[in-house]
């Protein structure tokens, strides 16, 4: 959990574009367009509340995944247990669903499960996000990079918003 409030620290500092999270309970869905996101009822559990409680004390060392001590990451820290809680809140009930599958993956392709948590930052485990740039799905592939790694994407099928595939993609 720590880790992964990290990653998401630290995707946010090096420029992950997907979400403004500066507006007002609105989350963009396309180009142009924004969708409301209803209000989350967080639901105070030790083991998450402990976590969330003392990630920006936490942020010392993650073997599998280097980084450096740095004011902006502890600041989206801050951010997420704060804040932004409730936007953690919403990726951490969608993960479920997504955590373990692509976990699986990962490891099947020989990299660090954690990765998976990249997923989460960029599209919140939603299928549906599109970037201003035309990136989509959960991994944020764009049109040209998501056919070269075997994803197939017309106006029928879009590969991009498939778990199971654009894990496998993503790995490559």
């Amino acid at each position: 959990m720590r880790l992964c409030l990290l990653l998401v620290a630290i995707l946010f500092v090096t420029g992950c574009s997907t979400f403004n999270l500066r507006g007002s309970g609105r989350i963009p869905a396309g180009d142009d367009v924004a969708v409301d996101v209803p209000e989350v009822e967080i639901v105070e559990d030790d083991e998450n509340q402990a976590v969330l409680d003392t990630a920006s004390d936490n942020i010392k060392s993650f073997p599998d995944i280097p980084h450096e001590d740095d004011r902006k990451v502890e600041q989206w820290v801050n951010y997420f247990t704060g804040k932004g809680r409730k936007w953690m809140q919403i990726y951490l009930e969608r993960s479920g669903r997504y955590l373990p599958l692509m976990k699986s993956i990962l490891k099947e392709h020989g990299l660090p499960e954690d990765l998976v948590y990249l997923a989460m930052i960029e599209s919140g485990f939603a299928s549906s996000v599109r970037s201003h740039a035309g990136a989509v799905g959960y991994w944020q592939f764009i049109t040209p990079t998501g056919r070269r790694y075997g994803l197939t994407i017309n106006s029928l099928l879009d590969e991009r918003r498939d778990p199971i595939l654009a894990t496998h993609a993503a790995a490559k």
